[in-house]
């Protein structure tokens, strides 16, 4: 199996991750700017369509995280991997692209 990545493309694509992440999901200031917050709310925390879940936190915004090998080529065939988190264990205050820590 051969495998090559393009860190110079990646870094495009992390800058167009950035730029919609400010324009759609967190501004600048901070703000969460994100016009499906209200469902997203429910879905985490529980609401009309689904039983509450008092135990639960939801943290709006959360930010995503491209590493710097995400576009894989594995014997000729681009390749991605995705991970999708419904909770963190940590309040929004706590997240921010400072605090991601290249592995």
């Amino acid at each position: 199996m051969t495998h090559a990545s393009d860190p110079v493309l990646t870094a495009g694509r992390i800058e167009q991750l950035k730029q919609y992440m400010a324009e759609h999901i967190l501004s600048p200031s901070g703000a969460c700017v994100c016009r499906r917050l209200s469902s997203c709310r429910e879905s985490a925390l529980g609401g009309r369509r689904s039983a509450s879940r008092p135990e639960a936190a939801f943290a709006a915004g959360q930010l995503s995280h491209v590493g710097h090998h995400y576009n894989l080529v594995l014997d000729g065939v681009p390749a991605r991997t995705l991970v999708i988190a419904m909770e963190t264990g940590r309040t929004r205050g706590a997240l921010h692209s400072s605090s991601v820590t290249p592995r």
